[in-house]
């Protein structure tokens, strides 16, 4: 599996949306209507550039296949889809001023770190069991190379569970 996306990119791209609001913000208090619809003009492009990232990240994880790909880029991936959620729940807060709303949309957020959480432990009980199928497979066919690849990929993914259990 390749990845394209790099968390600098991620992390520019969530500079720039910050940057663009304090600016919009400030050319509108200023009175200064052109700058301001400029800038969001400018914003949006980036948001829409912002979102096809995440698309593309989530794109990749329902392709992602534990026989083939490194469990490390499974991890990347949703390591990198995290990276959307504070900028999301700050888009989904401007302007808001009832605290109810606002915990609301921060409840929706960690409910979904913590599906997220679930889903990648899911996934790497299930790859862990399959790897175990495979791995016996290979030792009665007398391939330990194979077998070897696949004890190395076991461990990481039962040194994975162990650290996420605690």
């Amino acid at each position: 599996m390749k990845i394209n996306i790099t968390k600098e990119e991620i992390l520019q791209i969530k500079l720039f949306l910050i940057t663009a609001y304090k600016l919009k913000s400030a050319a509108a208090k200023a009175h200064e209507w052109e700058e301001a619809a400029e800038i969001r003009d400018e914003e949006k492009l980036m948001w829409e550039r912002f979102q096809n990232l995440k698309n593309e990240i989530i794109n990749q994880l329902k392709n992602f296949n534990p026989a083939s790909d490194n469990i490390e880029d499974y991890i990347l991936l949703q390591g990198l889809l995290l990276e959307f959620h504070s900028t999301e729940f700050n888009d989904d807060c401007v302007g808001e001023k009832n605290i109810e709303t606002i915990e609301s949309h921060f409840k929706k957020y960690w409910n979904l770190r913590d599906q997220m959480q679930q889903d990648l432990m899911g996934f790497l009980n299930e790859s862990y069991v399959y790897l175990r199928e495979q791995m016996y497979q290979f030792v009665k066919e007398g391939d330990k190379e194979k077998g070897q690849m696949i004890l190395n990929k076991l461990t990481a993914i039962s040194d994975l569970i162990i650290k996420n259990k605690k």
